[in-house]
């Protein structure tokens, strides 16, 4: 009897959350409609840890860093961080039916974000992420990222609707990486949803439209090389991205790869790129014979100016 009730303690301590933890909860659950009605939240035991399911709205006010040592499962409103003191997206819900807002909180990395799906939007506007690694995998609304240190989109998530809009601007302030690349992006969104500008046009930075036109050329290829290709020619020792970026994303199997699905679209995009690059690893590219005479007179044409 005597172990049973020291097992029982035990069982009691490890489940039932503490009073610091109740008084946490009590403040930041709320009803969907507004935070001056009441949500609930109950207890999934049967996971390690338990996980706190919340029927309503989750927002947590300034001052508090930390979630208390909770680890949330599902949330059928929205999840906000209405403070700037978090450094740690441990413990979040593992699904939100409506927004994630997490803006202004320094959070560096998104790596250990168990949230796979935002029903609505997700925002994360100057978080000082460097990588979208570890982003929601699939969001229902917007995609807000703007003033962060990444140069791609990769790790954005993978589903979104066709009617998100994207801010995803990264120079906001000196120090700040521009963007070079939409890729990570699904290849179902609006062009022109996606907004790339500056906040502040004075400092240098790759232009919305050239952006946006890589992102056009993956939506029909597929595939991002056609974007690397113009970015290298046009951008290269700009001080954009370093040798070793474009080096990564330029690899020859990629490319000869996109050559044989679209010969066509290669020789117009490719040749005059390669032409530039004879002696270095990119000579053992092989273009279609019977188009040899119109790579040809493309090359004859790049050197001429044209």
């Amino acid at each position: 009897m005597k172990h049973l009730h020291l097992f029982e303690s035990y069982r009691k301590s490890k489940l039932v959350p503490n009073n610091a933890q109740e008084n946490f909860l009590y403040k930041a659950v709320h009803s969907e409609t507004g935070r001056y009605r009441r949500g609930s939240w109950g207890f999934d035991y049967s996971q390690d840890p338990p996980l706190v399911n919340v029927h309503g709205s989750v927002t947590i006010d300034k001052g508090r860093k930390t979630i208390s040592g909770l680890h949330f499962g599902k949330v059928t409103g929205s999840f906000n961080l209405n403070t700037q003191d978090f450094t740690s997206v441990k413990g979040f819900p593992t699904e939100i039916g409506g927004d994630l807002v997490i803006d202004g909180n320094w959070i560096g990395s998104l790596k250990d974000l168990p949230t796979k799906k935002v029903g609505r939007s997700f925002s994360a506007r100057s978080c000082g992420l460097a990588s979208l690694e570890g982003c929601p995998e699939e969001i229902g609304g917007n995609l807000s990222v703007e003033l962060n240190r990444f140069t791609t989109l990769e790790g954005a998530p993978k589903i979104m609707s066709d009617d998100s809009e994207v801010r995803c601007y990264s120079r906001g302030r000196l120090g700040d990486s521009p963007l070079v690349s939409l890729e990570g992006l699904p290849p179902n969104l609006d062009p022109e949803k996606i907004k790339a500008t500056s906040s502040f046009p004075s400092l240098p930075s790759i232009p919305q439209d050239f952006l946006r036109d890589g992102y056009r050329m993956f939506k029909e290829t597929g595939s991002w090389v056609p974007y690397y290709v113009k970015l290298d020619m046009e951008y290269s020792g700009k001080g954009f991205f370093t040798e070793e970026f474009i080096l990564g994303k330029l690899d020859p199997v990629k490319i000869q790869k996109f050559i044989d699905e679209f010969p066509e679209k290669a020789i117009v995009m490719i040749t005059p790129w390669a032409k530039t690059k004879k002696g270095s690893r990119y000579d053992g590219l092989k273009f279609p014979e019977n188009l040899k005479g119109e790579r040809d007179l493309l090359s004859d044409l790049g050197d001429i100016g044209l």
